[in-house]
């Protein structure tokens, strides 16, 4: 990889902007990609780098954008031949270039760690600090000391901190109250507060009467953590931790389980002839086959199975 590439993948990690690198690992001529050649793909569509013509070059922009959507990497073939094998965990998809050739890919996600800002100096604070590091996780740990102002210090952990981290209030009664009014506005994606049920009911309380959105209120993990029978510190801490990796590792479903037809709430099908995971709602490419709906990843795979539906339905 030349030196303006790792120069580029460090800017965009220190802007803690996604981006997909996407590496050639096959060719089969006349295609003008070589193993080894690698571009990168931001989320806006933008592609840097040569990894093959227009046709590969549209696939490989498509590709990545479903790798930084789910977080999973994908290894993809790109096939002029109209009846492609289909091998597990390889996704194909048909060039529709004249050229023909064939390229396969490996595209991977680079994702931002997502940010953990953890609110107090307590036992269960530093913990959680410490675990959450180990998990991954880019951790701000916002302490408050004298003779800075409440208020100042809370305005700074606040405009200091990415927008979508995730926030844990560990101060345990010294300023609790506070940083949650001045974290409210925000609407955190998860907004933990270390405190007893009944404690809990008087926070909820403060900022229902400070004037804070259902939907804050709704969202607010208080106590925070799984409920694990935790006693110690470090246990709190690990059910904290825990439950931040549950709701990070939840992902909305991306295919079918079954291949083929399009299936109302689904949101994704199987292209019965490439096997190409495809979004049901923008793909233009359909044929009406046996009293059902099938969608395709292009216009040459709707032909292929338009000419002979059977072939494709018995091969899955």
């Amino acid at each position: 990889m030349n030196e303006a590439r790792w120069r580029r993948m460090a800017q965009l990690e220190e802007s803690r902007t996604a981006y997909a690198l996407a590496t050639v690992v096959h060719t089969t001529p006349p295609s003008s990609a070589r193993p080894g050649m690698r571009a990168l793909v931001t989320p806006d569509g933008g592609l840097e780098g040569f990894v093959g013509g227009q046709c590969t070059r549209e696939t490989v922009v498509d590709v990545a954008r479903e790798v930084l959507r789910t977080g999973q990497p994908r290894i993809v073939r790109i096939t002029a031949d109209p009846v492609p094998a289909v091998e597990p965990g390889v996704m194909v998809r048909m060039m529709t270039c004249a050229s023909g050739g064939e390229v396969t890919l490996f595209v991977e996600p680079h994702i931002p760690a997502p940010v953990l800002a953890v609110v107090g100096d307590t036992p269960i604070a530093r913990a959680v600090v410490e675990l959450a590091h180990g998990a991954g996780y880019d951790v701000r740990h916002h302490v408050w000391q004298a003779p800075m102002p409440l208020e100042a210090f809370l305005d700074q952990a606040v405009a200091g901190t990415p927008h979508d981290a995730l926030w844990v209030v560990a101060s345990q009664g010294a300023y609790d109250e506070d940083a949650l009014l001045a974290l409210a506005p925000l609407a955190p994606p998860y907004l933990g507060v270390v405190a007893s049920p009944r404690r809990a009911q008087h926070l909820r309380a403060v900022l229902r009467e400070a004037g804070a959105s259902p939907a804050v209120l709704d969202a607010m993990v208080a106590p925070a953590g799984l409920d694990l029978g935790a006693v110690t510190p470090v246990e709190i801490a690990v059910t904290i931790v825990a439950q931040l990796m549950e709701r990070r590792r939840e992902r909305p479903r991306t295919a079918m389980a079954d291949a083929g037809p399009a299936a109302a709430g689904t949101g994704f099908a199987v292209d019965p002839v490439c096997g190409m995971t495809v979004d049901i709602e923008t793909s233009p490419h359909r044929w009406g086959y046996d009293g059902r709906s099938w969608v395709f990843c292009n216009r040459s795979c709707r032909d292929a199975f338009a000419r002979d539906p059977m072939a494709y339905m018995e091969s899955r």
